[in-house]
């Protein structure tokens, strides 16, 4: 089962951007499932760049950052951070999914967690 929730979606950073603009966008993150859980879907022409992620867990597990494709295609972008209770990492938009890919996050096993990843969008790579 994939679970995301949008909250707040950004305006579009034409070429530049950053995590300090008010363009920057919030989803809420709700997950209990291992798997994939799609945090910010894919969109054609666009780019996902992460700001900020902050997510607990109820226990470890094995996290995995990847970008998604709107045909379903999971792609890692990060390897796996190890049997982690909680993540907060300040990526600065340099965690990008590239044109036409969303954000998801792959977990090694059902575990219930839930926190906020920021972002931006914008036409460029």
């Amino acid at each position: 089962m994939l679970l995301f929730a949008l909250a707040i979606a950004p305006l579009f950073a034409q070429g530049g951007g950053n995590c300090s603009d008010a363009n920057i966008g919030s989803a809420i993150v709700t997950m209990a499932v291992s798997g994939e859980t799609i945090l910010i879907p894919a969109q054609a022409g666009v780019s996902v760049h992460i700001c900020h992620i902050s997510i607990a867990w109820t226990s470890g597990v094995n996290v995995t950052l990847e970008k998604v494709s709107s045909g379903g295609t999971y792609t890692p972008l990060s390897g796996t951070y190890p049997n982690i209770n909680n993540m907060s990492e300040y990526f600065g938009g340099s965690l990008v999914t590239g044109l036409g890919y969303g954000f998801s996050i792959n977990l090694g096993a059902s575990v219930s967690g839930g926190g906020v990843v920021t972002y931006f969008i914008s036409r460029t790579s």
